[in-house]
């Protein structure tokens, strides 16, 4: 949110012409010292002129002419100092009218521009001391009143910052600047409802004020009503083309909406208007790897934080990327920069105590990285617990221990303690919102709700709820369906029949809360725990009277909140209840019905993917941090065994991981005297039709080890391509082998490695 501008108005900041305010005749210093001093007033009134016209180097010296010839004349030195701070030199404003205040500490003027600078370098306790000082000397000074809470909501004292509003709109009903402060105070209490309509008593005062405008578009955007916030902006830029916030809130709502393309180019619209707009750099960063270039993510980043070395969100954004990279220590010092410049950055501090490698360079790093996991998440708890429980809701699901789900070890006692956690912060702000879990009305029906942000082709409904919404009996379940997600297709637009109720496109997560007591279900399931922000939120609080996880991503959630976890017979092992918090029920089979594909393929041209077609193809599917460092031996004893052949991996989006994994590779092959190049190739990921006619082509599909592969085995099944695996200790390591078990393949499923090793040679 930017501050509103003056242009109309008088230089001191009093909103007033100038004539009409700081320089009433009384003011004007004795004229007892020069003859010349008799003309001061004059002067000094036609350096104002020019300041108002924005002449600022005519005005600046003219103001310096009347100190030359009166050193102490307070009006010059404020005014002077107005104009340093408008060329932001901030620095010297705060010098300059220090003097200014030191020659006339009467002028409420004076203290009000004193604590424009110092807001504007960041010295905000003292911009509030000088704020006050203006008030004490006029306490209906409706400007500083305004400003006041202008500094308050920059230091997230939102509730005062409030108040300092309503104490100017109480003085002038009708200053349009405090209805616009007001209203960017209220979205950050999260009242948008209530921003809007100050924004529109704003507007129907002032219909042309870009501002207020582009800041209506952000509260809409809260409020999940993108297409009014898209029209906002779009009018705000109708107004005034060149206003860089306006452009900059436009791309937020462009890249809310899934336009990332266009949202680069609104940013960066805002960066070339204002080159020095840290904040857009930083979206322009944000947008960038949303789309996977994350190369030219971080110099975005970079530029914003030498714009502004004090950017919190900046380092915090740089921290995201160099995740994303695998360069976790790099991330991690990134973070910590943000945590010491905003120590109360509560999502920062989350994801510096989930220190998960994505793709790890050793087991050591693994077995490291599980160490200090639940030291790191008790040592969050006590961060909490240090007056900082308010912020927790907004660090809940800002970021999971998603990777630790590819590491083959139980992770039951870790997740439950995380878990516990976040339910904990979770039910305090239930219970100060007042939300409470309603009796549902007996009918006969049961009411069951699916809150899933893939409501579209993806994994987790193909093999999932998919099957759901086709196969339950609509005389028993009525369905109600949450898409907190904001990608829809052509199987969203099927989903909407199949159901009693849709719900989509809910701004925020209180918005999402509340719809979903309304819609008083019996039974809440999440399929996807970990995968999402937004689910996992929800999952934390208890919005049913029973709640249920499922396997789209397969491990426990952890979570009090959730009473039951739903997997199937062919994808559990032995007394697999010990890896789980939630109780676990095991559907018949592999406990969904799958949707067989329209096998559609093209051929595969393989020398030109550098594939030698007279040689076996091991297809290798898995993402690089599916390959644990524990198993990579595996690949080179198939290599000495079978001779000749080609180990097929796909390059991934975020090239770093792949490279992370052939160098990994790399190692274990020179260990055993064989060059990696001689086996191991690795291509871009192919579209669906390319695939299949890969798998079509290939002689077997290398399941990975400790962390199976469903959707990928399903496929592989359509194409006709032998499925090796290695039947694992929990349930993500046997998705595979639950589908060969389902097929009565049970020869194809391994119980060691020793044995996965050497069925390639077998088949």
């Amino acid at each position: 949110m930017s501050k509103t501008g003056r242009n109309d108005s008088c230089p001191c900041g009093s909103g007033k012409k100038h004539k009409q305010c700081c320089l009433p005749r009384e003011s004007i210093s004795a004229v007892n010292k020069h003859p010349i001093n008799l003309y001061i007033p004059n002067v000094l009134m036609e350096a104002v002129g020019h300041h108002q016209a924005g002449r600022l180097s005519e005005a600046e010296a003219i103001y310096r002419q009347i100190l030359r010839i009166e050193s102490g004349h307070a009006d010059a030195l404020h005014l002077l100092g107005v104009i340093a701070h408008q060329v932001g030199k901030n620095e010297v404003a705060i010098e300059l009218i220090s003097k200014a205040i030191s020659a006339n500490s009467t002028s409420p003027f004076y203290y009000l521009n004193l604590g424009a600078a110092y807001q504007a370098r960041g010295f905000f306790g003292e911009a509030v001391t000088s704020l006050r000082r203006a008030l004490s000397l006029q306490p209906d000074f409706v400007e500083a009143h305004n400003s006041l809470g202008n500094v308050l909501r920059s230091v997230g004292q939102f509730e005062e910052a409030l108040e300092s509003c309503l104490r100017a709109l109480a003085i002038k009903p009708d200053y349009v600047d405090a209805l616009c402060n007001m209203g960017t105070v209220l979205q950050e209490l999260g009242r948008f409802d209530e921003a809007v309509a100050i924004y529109q008593r704003a507007l129907a005062i002032k219909p042309d004020f870009a501002e207020v405008l582009s800041n209506l578009g952000n509260a809409q955007r809260d409020l999940g009503q993108l297409d009014n916030a898209l029209e906002s902006c779009r009018r705000a830029l109708a107004i005034n083309p060149d206003y860089a916030e306006a452009h900059n809130n436009l791309g937020v709502v462009l890249h809310d909406s899934g336009q990332l393309a266009a949202a680069v180019d609104s940013y960066q619209k805002a960066v070339e208007i204002n080159p020095q707009y840290a904040d857009a750099h930083n979206n322009v960063g944000n947008a960038l790897r949303t789309l996977g270039q994350h190369s030219a993510a971080v110099l975005s980043c970079r530029r914003a934080l030498e714009i502004r070395p004090d950017f919190a969100e900046g380092y915090n954004n740089l921290g995201n990327v160099l995740r994303d990279l695998g360069q976790l220590e790099d991330a991690m010092a990134s973070y910590r920069w943000a945590l010491e410049i905003n120590p109360d950055f509560a999502e920062v501090r989350w994801k510096l105590a989930i220190n998960i490698p994505l793709v790890a360079g050793i087991q050591n790093e693994i077995e490291a990285c599980r160490a200090n996991f639940a030291r790191e998440i008790s040592e969050l708890n006590a961060w909490f617990e240090h007056g900082r429980i308010e912020l927790g809701s907004k660090a809940v699901g800002s970021y999971q221990p998603f990777y630790l789900a590819y590491q083959e070890e139980n992770n039951r006692t870790f997740l439950s303690q995380y878990g516990s956690l976040c339910t904990g912060l979770m039910k305090h702000w239930q219970d100060k919102q007042n939300f409470t879990v309603n009796p549902v009305a007996q009918s006969g029906m049961v009411r069951v709700g699916i809150v899933s942000a893939h409501i579209h082709k993806h994994s987790v409904w193909d093999a999932i709820v998919k099957g759901w919404l086709t196969h339950l009996d609509p005389n028993r379940f009525e369905i109600v369906l949450f898409h907190v997600g904001g990608k829809e297709d052509t199987e969203t637009d099927w989903a909407k029949n199949l159901v009693a109720s849709f719900e989509k496109n809910r701004g925020n997560f209180k918005q999402w809360v509340e719809v979903i007591l309304e819609k008083q279900t019996d039974v809440l399931i999440y399929p996807e725990i970990g995968m999402d922000q937004m689910t996992f939120k929800l999952a934390s609080l208890r919005l049913a009277p029973i709640q249920v996880a499922a396997w789209g991503h397969p491990e426990t959630s952890g979570l009090p909140t959730l009473d039951y976890y739903l997997s199937a017979e062919y994808l559990e092992p032995r007394n697999a209840q010990n890896n789980y918090s939630e109780k676990l029920i095991c559907l018949p089979n592999l406990g969904c019905h799958y949707h067989p594909e329209q096998v559609k393929s093209t051929e595969p041209d393989l020398a030109s993917l550098g594939i030698d077609s007279t040689l076996p193809i091991l297809l290798c599917p898995g993402t690089p941090f599916k390959y644990a460092p524990l198993h990579d031996y595996v690949f080179v004893e198939i290599a000495l065994q079978l001779g000749q052949c080609q180990f097929v991996f796909f390059t991934n989006d975020i090239r770093e991981l792949s490279e992370k994994l052939y160098r990994r590779l790399d190692l274990v092959f020179a260990k055993a005297h064989l060059k990696i190049g001689d086996y191991c190739i690795f291509i871009p990921w192919q579209e669906k039709a390319a695939f299949y006619g890969l798998m079509q082509r290939a002689n077997v599909f290398l399941d990975t080890i400790g962390f199976s592969g469903f959707n990928t085995a399903m496929q592989a099944v359509e194409c006709r391509l032998p499925i090796v695996t290695r039947e694992g200790r929990f349930m993500r390591g046997r998705l595979a082998g639950g589908i060969l078990r389902r097929m009565g393949l049970t020869e194809l499923i391994a119980a060691t490695e020793e044995e996965y090793h050497l069925w390639p040679i077998v088949s």
